[in-house]
């Protein structure tokens, strides 16, 4: 797993790759501080993804370089 890399699984597989994805991430400020920052979701361009029981997912900064996240939260819609 590399900075910024996320898999999502779930115990019931869709029906096909065919499903919506959407997702956040949230990084706390550097140095401690309270404000956070908004950082980029985007889905892994990985050979096989999405699978019907998973997704890959990347979190960058602004400026595209690759960050570990505070949070992340994944949603995934479609036909089981």
């Amino acid at each position: 797993i590399w900075t910024g890399d996320y898999t999502a699984t779930w115990n019931v597989d869709f029906s096909s790759v065919d499903y919506a994805i959407a997702g956040s991430a949230l990084r706390t400020k550097s140095g401690g501080g309270t404000q956070a920052q908004a950082a980029l979701f985007s889905l892994s361009e990985a050979a096989g993804n999405p699978a019907v029981g998973s997704t890959r997912v990347w979190v960058l900064a602004q400026d595209g370089t690759p960050i570990d996240a505070d949070v992340v939260s994944i949603i995934c819609h479609g036909d089981q």
